[in-house]
This record gives structure tokens, C-alpha cells and sequence, in this order.
């Protein structure tokens, strides 16, 4: 080794889970940052890939970048579980009190109603595994909305959308039972000044079929009694199914098909899988991804409905 080489400093490892202040320079906070901070806390959990999906071109632009946001407390890390045989994880980020704050100084200045606030919840694996998928796919169908003209993503809703309706059992004991429906997602999309609206649920392949089976009987029971449009304020909805892969979307819509008679509208669903929907090159809008109980054919979501 060359004294030169030697008396160079050695360039310290960055820390995933510990900040480091020293030699820590003012942050510039550009507009695209505040898009990140209001993005990440209306999503409540991103990751490194999902964040540079929806606003940078280069991941190490984006690690670069959420690295320092994180570092002066603008956001906060979290980190899933670490599984034997795989790769470690994608760094998943979350709005920091500090960063909700700036967001609300920000909104107050522009008058705007609404901010999001600070996601403490800290989350088992399986929770972040399903909030990831989440994501993902409300990414696919906001970037496939972006990439058309002719769609537009109107809005979206994933928190406070559940309900609950009174269902007679179909077993011999006849019973009312009140069963809840909290949707993983709510959102409407416009395609040529025509709106639609869909529930979403995300299957992660855990849930058993009977229990999926009721779920969908109570849509149906919200679709039948017009109850989805006082509770929720639009004019008529569908449900899209997404899940773990086509074997399982296949046996749920055999599964629903026969058991038409009790599941009634069995038009309202269709199924697609987690890789059809938010894959890189995938169209979950107006792609031919979806399937349903009436007509296998593949189709795009405005033909289904």
C-alpha cells in the first residue's frame, strides 16, 4: 500500500437503521420533495422502487435523494423482515412527524384542506407484505391513468371506506349475521366522460374461500339494497379481485360461480393476479387483464363493467 493510498480516510459504511448528523448540510426542500413527503404519507408506506416509479428515472437518484430526506427526519424508515434464501428488502419509508408538519405549514400558507398525517403504526411482515401490494397496484393503475389520454384516475380512497350489512345465512340454521366490508381501495376512473367505480380487495392467498365467499355476499347485498350510495356517494360499483396467482383467481371464480344462486350478482366481480397488475410492463387499466365468472376472456376494465 502507497502512503498516499494509507493516509486517505476511510469512507464509513452508511447505516440503514441509525442517522447520522455529522457533517449533516441544510437540506433544500425543491417542490418535488414536498410531492414525495405528501405522496409517501397519502400512500402511508412506499418503497425505494415504488417512490422512483412514480417520480425519479435512476434508483440511485432515488436512494440518494430519500437517504437524505430520511437523514433531516423529513421521513422515517421502516424495514421488513429479512427471509432466508432472498434478498434483503427494499427500504420502505413512512411520513415522519417532522415531515407532517412541514406539509401542514405548507398547506396552511395555500390554504389547502387536507394533509397526511404520520404513520405510527409499526406493522407485522405479513401487514407491510400487504400494503406493499397495495401499492403496487395502486402505482400500475396510476401510471397506466397518467399514460393514456383517454383515462383519468378521479380518485382514490383507502382508509375509512368500510361498512357493514345484515346477510341470512345460507346453511340450514337461517341466521342474520352482520358482516363487515372493509375494501383495501375505493377509486373511479373516467374514460371518455364515462365514470366507473371499484372496490378493491387484495387476496394474498391466506383467507379461506369460504370466508372471501361471504365478503362477496355482502357486496352483493350492498349492490342489491342501493346502500353504496349513501354510505360511499357514488352511482353503482364493481369489485376487482387481485391475487396471489392464476390457479387461486381461477378456484375463486369457480368458487363464485357456483354458488351464484346465494352470491346473486356474480357480475360484479372480476380477478386478476398481483403479476398482471402490477407488473413493469402491465396495463391495469386499460389492458386485458381481468377475468370473471360469466366470460373467462380476458378483458380490460371498462369492458367488464
Amino acid at each position: 500500500m502507497s502512503a498516499t493510498e494509507a493516509s486517505k480516510p476511510k469512507r464509513r459504511a452508511h447505516s440503514r437503521h441509525i442517522r447520522d448528523s455529522t457533517g449533516l448540510s441544510p437540506v433544500r426542500v425543491t417542490p418535488r420533495d414536498i410531492e414525495i413527503l405528501r405522496t409517501v404519507g397519502d400512500y402511508r408506506i412506499l418503497s425505494t422502487v415504488q417512490i422512483q416509479k412514480l417520480f425519479f428515472r435512476s434508483l440511485h437518484r432515488t436512494r440518494k435523494r430519500l437517504r437524505g430526506l430520511w437523514q433531516h427526519r423529513l421521513l422515517d424508515r421502516r424495514f421488513q423482515p429479512i427471509r432466508l434464501g432472498e434478498d434483503t428488502p427494499h427500504i420502505l419509508y413512512v411520513l415522519s412527524q417532522t415531515g407532517a408538519r412541514l406539509l401542514a405549514g405548507r398547506a396552511s400558507s395555500s390554504g389547502q384542506a387536507t394533509v397526511p398525517t404520520p404513520f405510527m403504526r409499526r406493522g407485522s411482515g405479513l401487514f407491510l407484505e400487504h400494503t406493499s401490494v397495495c401499492s403496487d397496484f395502486r402505482i400500475a393503475v396510476t401510471l397506466d391513468s397518467r399514460a393514456s389520454p383517454d383515462y383519468r384516475l378521479l380518485y382514490w380512497r383507502h382508509q375509512e371506506i368500510g361498512t357493514a350489512v345484515n346477510l341470512i345465512t345460507g346453511d340450514a340454521t337461517r341466521r342474520m349475521v352482520r358482516v363487515p366490508i372493509v375494501a383495501d381501495a375505493l377509486f373511479g376512473i373516467r374514460h371518455r366522460q364515462h365514470d366507473r367505480h371499484f372496490f378493491c380487495e387484495i387476496d394474498m392467498g391466506t383467507t379461506s374461500h369460504r370466508r372471501i365467499l361471504l365478503k362477496l355476499q355482502a357486496y352483493t347485498e350492498l349492490w342489491r339494497r342501493g346502500l353504496f350510495r349513501e354510505r360511499f356517494g357514488i352511482p353503482d360499483f364493481r369489485v376487482l379481485i387481485v391475487t396471489v396467482s392464476h390457479t387461486r383467481a381461477s378456484r375463486l371464480s369457480q368458487t363464485v360461480a357456483a354458488q351464484r344462486q346465494t352470491t346473486g350478482c356474480s357480475r360484479l366481480f372480476s380477478f386478476t393476479t398481483m403479476s398482471s397488475a402490477a407488473g413493469a410492463a402491465i396495463r391495469p387499466v386499460s389492458g386485458p387483464i381481468w377475468h370473471s365468472t360469466f366470460s373467462p376472456e380476458h378483458r380490460s376494465l371498462f369492458e367488464i363493467a
